[in-house]
């Protein structure tokens, strides 16, 4: 859910233009969130999926590591905000910018 949010913009970081600038994707984002948890808490579907509860710090862990692409994403977006296009298209458009500039580039290599 993390990385969709950070790629549905390709440069315009999350923080700019607000998680709600997407409306639909922010409730299918928030409807998967719901159901995961029920099939982690609620016994009715922990029986059917074989799923166990979570303590806290399990769950706080499993944020934490399904952040990180997040983080990198958004931090590509940033690296990448001040590079000058790399190529000029005939049609007059810039080429977008990606894994060929030095942000994309070291971002790649992280991941």
């Amino acid at each position: 859910m993390f990385h969709v949010m950070a790629v549905r913009l390709d440069r315009e970081s999350l923080f700019v233009a607000g998680p709600l600038s997407n409306p639909l994707l922010f409730g299918a984002v928030i409807l998967t969130l719901l159901l995961q948890f029920a099939l982690i808490y609620v016994p009715f579907l922990q029986d059917v999926f074989d799923t166990v509860a979570l303590s806290v710090s399990h769950l706080l862990i499993a944020f934490a590591l399904s952040s990180i692409i997040f983080w990198m994403i958004e931090m590509q977006k940033w690296l990448s905000a001040d590079a000058k296009p790399v190529a000029w298209h005939p049609a007059g458009s810039r080429r977008r910018r990606g894994a060929n500039d030095l942000g994309g580039a070291l971002i790649c290599a992280l991941i």
